[in-house]
Order: structure tokens, then C-alpha cells, then sequence
């Protein structure tokens, strides 16, 4: 597979190591086959050499000469829009993830893993719903090349109509029986009232 990422002047580099780890910038001049100039001034990144080992090429180029001025370097820098383009890059976005990982604290850490447990249990239901479909489909396509009978479309079910009236409330055995006690009771009593009223009205 041929290269296309060169070591040259103009093409923008991630610092992978030291003071300014993280940050992107561009080289300006190439001083041996180990060293490079590098400037940043859109990135807080001082004119310095550096060595190759600590740089990692990008695929953004910028049209400046060698060892030219940082304000040439700015203006040509903003004219690419660098900055916009690097943020819209995976790269820029697993180490801005990676950032974000590294400064949760225990409470932030536990809320991801719940959430990550919740995502997890609904990609499994609805995984097992599918498979569920597939299975049922295929047992009757199975059944109808035995029989030769086609397979009918199924019919949307038809929702239930709802009841207005109140549905008479069921009694245990045991409140029935409370229940036939206390009429036996009140029977009992009126019998004995009646009596009681009939022999006075006798005297």
C-alpha cells in the first residue's frame, strides 16, 4: 500500500509526548532525518525542534514556506479552518472521550454503567422479539409445504370495547356466611319485639 502521509513542511502533527502532549501543530522546517521544526500558534504551541518519534502526521497540509513567519503560519492555518476540521475527526474524538473518562469520578462512573446495563437489557429484548418473529414465521412456512395449505396474512386484532357498568362485586364463602348470620340475628330479634308488643296490648 503506498504512503500518503509525508514528512514535509506544512503538514500539520499531534505531539504525542512532552510539555505540549496533545495538542496539534505544524512543521515548519525539517533539520536531519530525525528532527523537525514544528510551530503552532493557533494552539499555544511555541517554535521548537522536536523529534520525529514524538510526532504523529496527520492528514491536513497547509501552503507556508520554510521557516516562515508565525503570522503567515496563523493566517494560512485559519484560511484551512484546522481547527473545525481536526474536531470532526475520530481521532479528535476518541481523545476527547478519553479525556472525559478520565476526570468522572466514582459516582459519574457508576451512573455509566447502570445506563450501559438498561441500554444493554432492551437491545436483548428486542434481539429476542426478532428471533421470536423469525421463528414462528419459519414454523409456518414448515407446516405449510407439508400441508400445501398457503399461509393467510394475519388479521389486526380488533381492540376491546370497554364496559360502562360496574361488574358485581364476589363475596368469599366466609363473608356470605357473616352475612347470613347477621339476617338470622336481625329475624330473631323483630320476632321478639312483635311478641313482646302483642302480649302488651293483651293487658
Amino acid at each position: 500500500m503506498p504512503f500518503r502521509k509525508f514528512v514535509e513542511v506544512g503538514r500539520v502533527v499531534f505531539i504525542i509526548f512532552g510539555r505540549h502532549e496533545g495538542k496539534i501543530c505544524v512543521i515548519v522546517d525539517i533539520i536531519d532525518q530525525n528532527r523537525a521544526l514544528v510551530d503552532g500558534p493557533c494552539t499555544d504551541v511555541e517554535r521548537h525542534p522536536i523529534s520525529f518519534r514524538r510526532l504523529e502526521l496527520t492528514n491536513f497540509v497547509i501552503k507556508i514556506e520554510p521557516s516562515c513567519e508565525r503570522s503567515e503560519i496563523e493566517k494560512a492555518w485559519n484560511e484551512a479552518n484546522i481547527n473545525e476540521k481536526w474536531a470532526k475527526t475520530k481521532w479528535a474524538k476518541r481523545l476527547e472521550d478519553q479525556r472525559k473518562r478520565n476526570s468522572m469520578n466514582d459516582f459519574d462512573r457508576f451512573k455509566l454503567q447502570v445506563a450501559k446495563r438498561m441500554r444493554n437489557k432492551m437491545i436483548n429484548l428486542q434481539v429476542k422479539i426478532i428471533k421470536r418473529k423469525d421463528k414462528t414465521a419459519a414454523r409456518r412456512a414448515r407446516r405449510a409445504e407439508k400441508t400445501g395449505i398457503p399461509i393467510r396474512p394475519k388479521q389486526p386484532r380488533k381492540p376491546k370495547e370497554k364496559k360502562t357498568g360496574k361488574k358485581p362485586r364476589r363475596l368469599s364463602k366466609r363473608r356470605l356466611a357473616l352475612r347470613a348470620k347477621r339476617a338470622k340475628r336481625v329475624k330473631g330479634n323483630t320476632a321478639g319485639r312483635h311478641t313482646k308488643t302483642a302480649e302488651a296490648k293483651k293487658q
